[in-house]
């Protein structure tokens, strides 16, 4: 793990959209570099999903969440997000995805650190929860160095297996 240190940023529809675009317009927008790969994870965004960004008037981060950015470096490395915001019984999902070239540094970390803290910020939520493939895994590694438990086996509304942590309110 090295001393890298993150910063995470709301994330702009505007900068967002241009990410979409292409790395080069959204550099262009943003005086940031972004991290190889990172566009990657925009490429198969429901419409749904990229209209509520175009309509937007500016950062939400339960909808939008964050850009992982290394100051030192003036690089975008990762995203870090809600699944939205708190459910009925308190309960928010975290996601977070870091670009292949910056695994390993422990931004990951950082940044499920960082958005368990956040969400604990909001009286209502009671319960946090993420996923992971169903296997052991460097983000299971992180969510346990985060405090969250593994609690069983889910099946993704994309009828998918995966493996299910929980954070509660302490």
């Amino acid at each position: 793990m090295s001393d890298l240190k993150i910063e995470l940023v709301p994330l702009e529809p505007a900068h967002l959209l241009a990410l979409m675009e292409s790395e080069a317009a959204y550099e262009k927008v943003t005086g940031l570099r972004v991290a190889a790969g990172l566009q990657d994870f925009f490429e198969q965004v429901p419409s749904s999903y990229l209209e509520d960004v175009k309509s937007a008037s500016g950062p939400d981060v339960w909808r939008f969440g964050f850009v992982v950015m290394i100051p030192a470096e003036n690089y975008w490395a990762g995203c870090a997000s809600y699944k939205g915001p708190p459910d009925a019984h308190g309960m928010v999902e975290i996601a977070y995805a870091i670009a292949p070239s910056w695994e390993g540094h422990g931004l990951a970390t950082q940044a499920a650190a960082f958005l368990t803290e956040q969400a604990f910020r909001d009286a209502r939520v009671k319960i946090i929860r993420a996923h992971t493939l169903p296997e052991k895994n460097a983000s299971g590694r992180v969510l346990e160095k985060c405090g969250f438990t593994f609690v069983g086996e889910a099946m993704e509304p994309e009828d998918r297996l995966v493996w299910r942590w929980e954070y509660p309110r302490r």
